[in-house]
């Protein structure tokens, strides 16, 4: 005899703290460093970007390796924290 089906698991779609945490840091970083009159200025440069700031993100904040496993050097994140850092960037 088989076992009944289980029900699907309900997906949990609330942010942990953790990922507030996530957001919260790279929130602070694009508002002390890309509000609208700075990247406005920056895309009439010579040098249509930050930086420094693509730097803090990839190395401060560590969103360049959030995908990359740990045993690789990289933060070992899932989907979901990469999806805060997108979030984050879109919404500037």
């Amino acid at each position: 005899m088989t076992a009944p089906a289980q029900p699907p698991a309900t997906p949990d779609l609330l942010y942990s703290q953790d990922e507030e945490d996530l957001r919260s840091a790279v929130r602070a970083l694009l508002a002390d460093r890309a509000d609208a009159p700075t990247v406005i200025v920056a895309t009439e440069s010579a040098t249509p970007y930050d930086q420094g700031l693509w730097e803090a993100l990839a190395t401060g904040i560590g969103a360049a390796g959030l995908l990359v496993p740990e045993k690789l050097g990289g933060q070992g994140a899932s989907h979901r924290e990469a999806a805060v850092v997108l979030e984050e960037l879109v919404r500037y």
